[in-house]
């Protein structure tokens, strides 16, 4: 039997399960909105906390991508891409929030800078949206709300 907590995967739609090699603990990554199939690069992409990030073909064997800009004390991320090597990662911790971009299937990465008035507030609950060529980010927190939209 497996104790703790693991991340698995199944090759068969759910039958059997595999624990993911390297040690890869569902404590390391907040919840399901952290890992993103790139369908450009037939691969999975996982946050992990701070500013790390996996990289997975087959859901079983994970290694170390490259890692974001900076590091956050992450209480809450998301990615999403459009299914061409575009990639967006937003952040929020207690402290600050923060918008990560990636225009080769994350081999790079850049902080996106918004003007003040449409920044991530710090704790905040958000979205991301990919249609029409443009990612968009919806952010609601204390009163405070709004919506940025761009094209990486």
């Amino acid at each position: 039997a497996i104790t703790g907590t693991y991340a698995a995967c199944s090759s068969d739609g759910g039958d059997t399960w595999a624990v993911a090699e390297h040690g890869l603990t569902l404590s390391q990554f907040q919840d399901t909105d952290s890992l993103y199939w790139d369908d450009s690069r037939s691969r999975w992409l996982l946050l992990l906390e701070g500013d790390a990030l996996a990289v997975s073909k087959d859901g079983q064997r994970w290694e170390e991508g490259t890692s974001l800009p900076r590091a956050l004390p992450v209480s809450r991320q998301k990615i999403i891409g459009d299914g061409q090597g575009n990639l967006l990662v937003a952040a929020s911790s207690l402290e600050a929030g923060a918008l990560f971009g990636s225009c080769d299937g994350g081999q790079r990465w850049f902080e996106i800078v918004v003007q003040e008035a449409h920044s991530i507030p710090a704790a905040t609950l958000f979205a991301l949206a990919y249609g029409r060529g443009r990612f968009s980010v919806v952010w609601s927190d204390s009163g405070l709300s709004g919506l940025y939209s761009m094209a990486l």
